[in-house]
C-alpha cells in the first residue's frame, strides 16, 4: 500500500475540504500528483517537528493550516503596502471576506461541497476550514461553499 492511498477521506471532512481547495488552486496537476506532493511535503515537515508517528489527516491539517496562515499574512502585507490600513485583524478579515466571497463561490461552481446541490449566490454559505478565536482567515484557501443545511449539520455558527 502506498502512502498516497492514505489520503482518501469522506466527503465533508476537514481533510477532504483541504484537498478540494488545494486541487482547485493547482489545476495544472492531476489529483494523483497533487496527493504525492502533499504527502511528501507534510512527511518532511512532520519528521522535522516530532518523533512520534502522525496519521495522514493530522499531516494534511498541519500543511493546510500553514498554507492558510501564510496566504492571510501575504494579503495583510499586500494591502498594507497599498496604503489600506486596518484597525485590527477582525476588520481585515471582514474586508477579505467581502473581497473573496464571489471568487470562492465561482471556484466551487456555486455548488455545495458536501451534498453537491447547485446554489444561487443568495443561498450560499461559506465555511471556514480553519479558524482561530478572533481571526477567521478569510482567504480562498480556507473557505469552501456549502448550502445552509449542510453548514448547519457541520455545527458552525451563522452563515456568511
Amino acid at each position: 500500500m502506498s502512502d498516497v492511498s492514505l489520503l482518501e477521506f469522506s466527503r465533508g471532512s476537514k481533510a477532504s475540504m483541504i484537498l478540494w481547495v488545494l486541487s482547485k488552486r493547482l489545476k495544472f496537476l492531476g489529483s494523483g500528483e497533487l496527493k504525492e506532493i502533499i504527502v511528501a511535503k507534510v512527511k518532511m515537515k512532520a519528521l522535522a517537528a516530532t518523533a512520534r508517528p502522525i496519521d495522514a489527516v493530522e499531516l494534511l491539517e498541519f500543511f493546510g493550516l500553514e498554507q492558510v496562515q501564510s496566504e492571510w499574512r501575504l494579503w495583510r502585507e499586500r494591502l498594507s503596502k497599498l496604503g489600506r490600513a486596518f484597525k485590527d485583524d477582525l476588520e481585515l478579515d471582514r474586508f477579505l471576506l467581502t473581497f473573496f466571497r464571489e471568487e470562492v463561490m465561482q471556484r466551487d461552481g456555486y455548488q455545495c461541497f458536501s451534498c453537491g446541490r447547485s446554489l444561487s449566490p443568495l443561498m450560499v454559505s461559506l465555511h471556514h476550514i480553519f479558524w482561530d478565536e478572533g481571526i477567521l482567515y478569510n482567504v480562498p484557501s480556507n473557505l469552501v461553499t456549502l448550502c445552509v443545511e449542510c453548514h448547519g449539520k457541520i455545527g458552525c455558527g451563522e452563515a456568511i
